[in-house]
């Protein structure tokens, strides 16, 4: 939004992204800085069961978690900007920001940042427009197919010349920390057979580098001419694994108040021959469909995903960070960033938002089965409350149960409120 008063912290970010040679008054230095970020507040609360020694035991936590985020842009002149980001988040202890080098920010080394509350400056890059060309420079979204909302340094260039068509790539050499890279937690140990590295980053023992220190490469399509859209993308990184992802999309107005949806999707991940050998990892699949359709007051879809390891009794990925932009079955059951075997679910939701309300109640229900040869049953019931206050305050609310054969059966209840500015 256009800034019409600033606080003090916002002038002096704004000062110090708009440097003169000379002083020059105060309106002038920000009339040109827009501010926008967000405060979340979210309550989490987890029980399970575990399944150890052939006993059950029953595993509780809950926590609150706050998170807040002010980002700055200023227009430099016609073609160049500056959009830097300070965050502010307190997750209860598990850590969910940061970088991976050893004093906390970017560079090579080792994640040792374990405080409960974190405050980064989380983006900070210069950007150039020219035509219908962007090219960014320095921290900021990894902005791709196989990421969610994780941050990197690095060089993003996005080109729009053709008409309906969007080119994308980039190249990141430091990456953020996120608590929801999987690969994260290979067991160097466990894959290895090696008990003295048992608790160990496997990625770290082979390579001499966390998975976040490795470069990330990747390239990107994006397209869209009404009904079809489609996109296809490649991300490499560097020494560990490739990533491949194609999804076709098409969305019918059967008129003002009925509309259909039909989506595909197919991956395929291709990890590095030597890191593999060695890791006990292996290349991966990914396929799925979801049929999607609103009428009047009432949403509903339906749908269907596979991922699964070449070797049934090894570990892969289809995703780098969380789920990606790959389709999204359920809250907690579905795991496309680490996996083991053969794993394929269908799902169906259902929902109704009130009219002149602001609220939606619905419901999610995915079933289906996991493991070496997809020997074990498993299912999720999702119930969904979400409200709209207004363009800027909305809550959402929901609870996931979880039921397996394994005997791991899980719970989670969360609770979020979010203010947009």
């Amino acid at each position: 939004m256009k800034l019409l008063k600033l606080s003090l912290v916002a002038a002096l970010a704004a000062g110090a992204l708009a440097t003169t040679a000379s002083a020059v008054p105060l309106e002038e230095a920000i009339k040109d800085v827009d501010v926008s970020g967000f405060m979340r507040l979210r309550y989490t609360a987890d029980e399970a069961d575990k399944s150890v020694n052939n006993e059950k035991r029953k595993v509780s936590d809950a926590k609150w978690n706050i998170k807040s985020v002010i980002d700055f842009k200023a227009k430099v002149d016609d073609n160049f900007f500056a959009v830097a980001g300070v965050r502010y988040g307190n997750d209860g202890g598990a850590t969910e920001y940061g970088y991976n080098s050893g004093n906390g920010n970017f560079g090579g080394g080792v994640y040792n940042n374990t405080a409960d509350d974190q405050f980064d400056m989380y983006r900070a890059y210069i950007g150039y427009t020219v035509g219908n060309t962007t090219v960014q420079l320095g921290r900021q979204n990894v902005f791709s197919f196989f990421t969610d909302d994780m941050y990197g340094d690095g060089l993003f260039v996005l080109n729009s010349d053709i008409q309906g068509l969007t080119l994308g790539a980039l190249w990141m050499d430091a990456l953020e920390q996120d608590g929801d890279i999987s690969s994260n937690g290979l067991d160097a140990g466990e894959l290895l057979e090696d008990p003295t590295l048992k608790g160990q980053d496997a990625i770290h023992v082979l390579t001499g580098k966390r998975v976040t220190d490795h470069d990330l490469y990747g390239v990107g399509a994006i397209g869209s001419y009404d009904p079809v859209s489609f996109q296809l993308w490649y991300a490499y990184l560097n020494d560990v694994v490739g990533l491949f992802a194609v999804e076709l999309g098409a969305n019918f107005d059967v008129n003002d108040d009925v509309t259909v949806g039909l989506k595909g999707q197919y991956g395929f991940a291709n990890f590095d021959n030597d890191f593999a050998d060695t890791i006990g990892v292996d290349d991966s699949d990914f396929f799925g469909f979801e049929a999607s359709a609103n009428i009047y007051f009432f949403d509903m879809s339906a749908g269907y995903v596979n991922y699964s390891a070449d070797d049934d009794e090894s570990v892969s990925l289809s995703s780098f960070e969380d789920s990606g932009s790959f389709i999204k079955a359920g809250e907690e059951l579905v795991d496309y960033a680490l996996y083991e075997g053969k794993n394929d679910y269908w799902f169906v939701t259902a929902g109704v938002t009130i009219p002149d309300t602001g609220l939606r109640i619905g419901a999610d229900y995915v079933d289906g089965s996991f493991g070496e040869d997809g020997d074990y049953d498993a299912s999720e019931v999702v119930a969904r409350i979400d409200y709209k206050y207004n363009e800027k305050l909305k809550f959402k609310t929901w609870y996931s149960y979880i039921d397996q054969d394994s005997g791991d059966d899980d719970n989670r209840f969360r609770f979020e409120a979010k203010y947009s500015f």
